[in-house]
């Protein structure tokens, strides 16, 4: 029987890294994930003290929740619903 539950995530996964490393890790800058907690969008993340903290799998997670479905395009008719209208 096959496992559906999607890809399996490791331990590394699901480790915490500083602010700084995260930013590396998925190709932005410090001061974009600054800028987008300020106006609490972006990747879910901790504090501990003065040091902001990213789960490594949460990047994935967060692009998945913002996924844009294509809108249907109602211009787009066979010739038998043109004929209809």
């Amino acid at each position: 029987m096959s496992d559906k539950s999607g890809p399996k995530l490791t331990q590394a996964d699901h480790e915490w890294v500083p602010e700084a490393e995260y930013a590396v890790l998925i190709g932005r800058t410090r001061r974009t994930l600054r800028k987008w907690r300020q106006r609490g969008v972006g990747p879910p993340w901790a504090t501990a003290g003065k040091t902001t903290m990213y789960r490594k799998s949460s990047w994935p997670e967060y692009l998945k929740s913002i996924e844009m479905k294509p809108a249907r395009n109602t211009r787009l008719r066979t010739a038998e619903q043109r004929a209809s209208i």
